[in-house]
C-alpha cells in the first residue's frame, strides 16, 4: 500500500486504509508466522493469546489503547521465555498501524481507536475470531 497522506476522511477512505493496512500487517504477520512454524515454535499461538489478552484488557477498561506507553508497558510484560517473539512482532504491527493511519488521516487520530482495531485483527488472523 503507497503511504496514503491527509485524506478526507470519508467512509471510503478509511474502509480503502484499513483494507490496505489489514493485507499488509497479514502478509508481514504470516511470513513471522511460516518462519517460526519451520523453526519449530508456536507463533500463531502465541500472537492468539497475546491478542486476546491485550483485547480483554482493553474491554474490562485495565487498558488504555490511547495511552501509548501503557500499553506498551503492558505488550513487554506479557513477554515470556515460552513467548518471546510474538509481543516484539504485534509491537511492531501496532506502531506501523497507528502510522499509516495517523498519516492518512491526522485530523482523526483521537477517533480512530487504531490500536483496538488491529488487536481486533490479529485476533481474526490469528484465533479465528473478530
Amino acid at each position: 500500500m503507497p503511504p496514503q497522506v491527509g485524506l478526507q476522511p470519508t467512509e471510503a477512505n478509511l474502509q480503502s486504509v484499513a483494507n490496505g493496512v489489514v493485507a499488509r500487517e497479514d502478509k508481514t504477520l504470516s511470513a513471522e508466522d511460516v518462519i517460526d512454524y519451520l523453526a519449530g515454535d508456536d507463533f500463531a499461538d502465541q500472537m492468539c493469546k497475546l491478542a486476546t489478552a491485550l483485547d480483554n484488557g482493553i474491554t474490562a477498561g485495565t487498558l488504555n489503547p490511547n495511552n501509548p506507553i501503557q500499553f506498551a508497558d503492558a505488550l513487554m510484560s506479557l513477554t515470556s521465555s515460552a513467548d518471546p517473539y510474538a509481543p516484539d512482532a504485534l509491537a511492531g504491527v501496532v506502531k506501523d498501524t497507528y502510522n499509516l493511519f495517523q498519516n492518512a488521516f491526522p485530523q482523526c487520530n483521537s477517533v480512530l481507536s487504531t490500536v483496538q482495531w488491529i488487536i481486533e485483527q490479529v485476533e481474526a488472523l490469528f484465533c479465528g475470531t473478530g
